[in-house]
């Protein structure tokens, strides 16, 4: 449900989102943080570094 959403409110596809939802939560399983605005950015820099690896890169 929250990934069709975020989907939707981010304009991408579903299975873009939900590759980017699974390594956000794998970042976090290992540690990683995003309360405060540096841990977001450094979050979601990991998310596209880790997305690229896998040649998952958002379509759009």
């Amino acid at each position: 449900e929250r990934v069709q959403e975020n989907a939707i409110k981010f304009n991408t596809e579903f299975e873009d989102e939900l590759h980017r939802v699974m390594i956000h939560g794998v970042l976090h399983l290992i540690g990683y943080k995003d309360k405060k605005p540096s841990e977001k950015a450094l979050m979601r820099k990991k998310e596209e570094a880790c997305l690229s690896l896998w040649q998952l890169k958002p379509k759009g």
